[in-house]
């Protein structure tokens, strides 16, 4: 009963005190670098103007394409996307309500960054309020297997769609906001897709 009592506490000083503590700082640190922000109901997006202009853009497609996973991304919960710099990957890194755009979706334009945003509004949808390790792994799975239905229903490019493998390598314990392929280090291969060449 202790533990659990402990637990219990560790949990709410995380969610009340520590992780406003962290988005404060990461706001403050993006605004420090001159990183701009655009936020679309409960969609916080990070990164330069051209970034944001795609995302932007790439959003009000997904609207199009999808409205259901467009409410499922902006009327959520909330969740922050930020621009990845080259050679950075997240991981199994930050909350499961943190989630990066790695430079190859990027390189795709639109496609890559709708690619990327059904992954999290999918993520968000199996995970409402997080992971709980040990039980990840089979969902992590099904996210990965309704991305890659969804991005071929609607013809986007072969390169995109194998971003989400049938058989993900993701590690059981790892929250779903790694990325589209591997867990860094899980694997030989580059997260993400392809550069465009």
């Amino acid at each position: 009963m202790n533990k659990l009592r402990s637990c219990l506490l560790y949990r709410l000083l995380g969610a009340y005190v520590l992780c406003p503590l962290w988005l404060l700082a990461f706001g403050l640190a993006a605004r420090a670098r001159g990183v701009r922000r655009v936020r679309v109901g409960k969609l916080s997006v990070w990164g330069d103007a051209g970034f944001l202009g795609l995302c932007r853009s790439s959003m009000e497609r997904l609207e199009r394409l999808d409205s259901g996973l467009h409410r499922v991304l902006t009327q959520g919960q909330w969740v922050r996307i930020f621009q990845a710099p080259k050679d950075y990957y997240i991981g199994g890194l930050g909350p499961p309500w943190l989630f990066s755009v790695e430079p190859p979706y990027v390189a795709w334009q639109s496609d890559g960054i709708i690619a990327r945003l059904i992954y999290i509004a999918f993520c968000m949808a199996e995970f409402p309020r997080g992971h709980k390790p040990g039980e990840s792994a089979g969902r992590h799975k099904s996210v990965m297997k309704q991305a890659r239905s969804w991005l071929a229903t609607r013809g986007f490019p072969e390169v995109l769609i194998e971003c989400y493998p049938e058989h993900s390598g993701a590690q059981p314990s790892a929250p779903p906001n790694g990325g589209a392929a591997t867990q860094l280090g899980n694997s030989a291969e580059r997260e993400g897709p392809p550069s465009v060449s």
